[in-house]
């Protein structure tokens, strides 16, 4: 079956397992979703003061979001904000947590990326750009961390600014998965995002109209194929975007 469609979740209200085994045993994990064919994994992972792990010829590449805390990667610090793409099969690489850490885990399926390095990125540095599709309303930006050399799969931060709307619904012909950091966004009758809020979705999954009272920023994962749009109008898209931003006071 693969990874079932996710639209969506909150994150810290699913139940905390202890993580038993793989690189990050004895550390404790909020499944967000699994694959049952590959067995690729996200999760919500909560490192305790003074974890330490090996990945030693691992297979499966490794993404890491920092949200809380700060995590030691063979040398290279990852704080929140911080990103690491961790390459499957690479050489050992020591993880650590010197205060308890909350990190965004995504171990794909079993590949080989051996010919990649270990990356870390320090987000908060990074300067947003515009977006270059011309249909995307104003107000939208990203940073792009990492795009797959061979796949074109993008994991890249989206912000928005407060007031950012969308009365239409969009498709995309990639799978779509989210982690929502900060902000709150109303995804059209799925409901209000808010910090914590994941989602993945197959191809083609609808999903909108959007707007945010606050604004937002996103992690976002884009696989199998490059990034574009198809945009549907949706009925009273208008009028649900307008009752939403009514219930709380403009000042």
């Amino acid at each position: 079956m693969g990874r079932p469609h996710i639209e969506f979740v909150q994150g810290l209200d699913v139940s905390e397992r202890a993580v038993k085994d793989g690189p990050f045993a004895g550390a404790s994990q909020r499944l967000l979703s699994e694959d049952d064919v590959t067995a690729a994994y996200s999760a919500l992972v909560r490192f305790p003061a003074g974890w330490r792990g090996e990945l030693v010829d691992f297979p499966r590449p490794i993404e890491l979001l920092g949200l809380r805390g700060r995590l030691q990667l063979t040398g290279h610090a990852l704080e929140p904000g911080g990103y690491a793409f961790i390459p499957g099969e690479t050489a050992r690489t020591i993880v650590s947590a010197a205060r308890q850490s909350l990190v965004l885990v995504m171990i794909d399926e079993e590949r080989d990326s051996s010919d990649e390095q270990l990356q870390v990125i320090d987000t908060n540095t990074m300067k947003w750009e515009h977006f270059d599709h011309p249909d995307i309303a104003a107000g939208l930006v990203r940073k792009v961390l990492r795009i797959d050399p061979e796949r074109a799969d993008c994991t890249y931060l989206v912000g928005c600014v407060a007031g950012w709307q969308d009365e239409r619904s969009e498709r995309h012909p990639t799978i779509q998965e989210g982690f929502m950091i900060r902000g709150d966004m109303l995804l059209g009758e799925h409901g209000v995002m808010t910090p914590g809020g994941y989602f993945w979705r197959p191809p083609m999954g609808p999903h909108g109209p959007i707007v945010t009272r606050e604004g937002a920023v996103f992690l976002l994962r884009t696989k199998d194929g490059g990034w574009d749009i198809t945009y549907d109008e949706v009925p009273r898209g208008r009028e649900m975007l307008a009752g939403y931003m009514e219930a709380e006071p403009y000042f």
